[in-house]
């Protein structure tokens, strides 16, 4: 799958959001863009973790892609929870910041 900004987005990518959204597999999936910066990649997909444990990976270098999935409960209704996107990007350079923000909304469709 490629976006207007260039950037692909693997197959890998889609497959392991939907064992999150779908089957409840993973708490949380990085992924980030591979050394060429042509194509968004898997880095880590984790079965259990905490918001914190979860937060600490999102400070490593490099433009980081994340989903999170909360859970929390609603007063009266019971158990829900929410998938939330993240994207990261600490000490890089405004052109790849753009594209990064341009997967995000194209990519996520």
């Amino acid at each position: 799958m490629s976006s207007s900004s260039g950037v692909d987005l693997s197959e890998e990518c889609l497959e392991f959001f939907q064992d999150l959204k779908l089957k409840k597999k993973y708490k949380y999936i990085l992924y980030k863009l591979d050394d060429s910066y042509k194509s968004i990649v898997l880095e880590k997909a984790v079965e259990e973790a905490t918001y914190d444990d979860f937060v600490s990976e999102l400070t490593s270098s490099g433009p980081r892609y994340a989903v999170y999935d909360f859970d929390y409960e609603k007063p009266g209704e019971g158990q829900r929870s929410k998938i939330a996107f993240y994207s990261c990007f600490f000490n890089i350079k405004l052109k790849i910041k753009t594209h990064g923000f341009d997967f995000r909304i194209h990519g996520k469709r």
